[in-house]
């Protein structure tokens, strides 16, 4: 809502505060483009997912997605439920994402093998 305020100041201030966010608001940021919004809103809104997707990962991103990798490697029943808590975790969170894939590519391994 700050993002569409009538004052410069509270505009600016909302998509600072969006810029430092992590992977967990770019769900809602999409969300919100679906919507009836201005046009600046919608540049604010643009240029916050480009620079999004464009970020280089930080060291705690990198070691979640290779511990999500060595447990699917381990692929064992307490390997799945870890995955299974990391999954359940914040919507659009990097590491329930991958943890969420990961439970996918084992169950796809699975029936393959039966």
């Amino acid at each position: 809502a700050d993002l569409d305020s009538d004052e410069f100041a509270v505009r600016d201030a909302a998509a600072k505060a969006l810029d430092e966010l992590d992977q967990q608001a770019i769900p809602y940021l999409e969300k919100t483009l679906k919507g009836a919004i201005s046009v600046e809103f919608r540049a604010r809104v643009m240029r916050i997912l480009d620079q999004h997707q464009g970020a280089v990962l930080s060291s705690q991103q990198l070691r979640q997605i290779r511990g999500v990798m060595v447990l699917e490697l381990i692929g064992d029943g307490a390997s799945k439920n870890l995955l299974k808590r990391w999954a359940d975790g914040p919507v659009g969170a990097l590491l329930t994402v991958e943890a969420s894939a990961a439970l996918k590519r084992l169950e796809a391994v699975s029936k393959a093998n039966r």
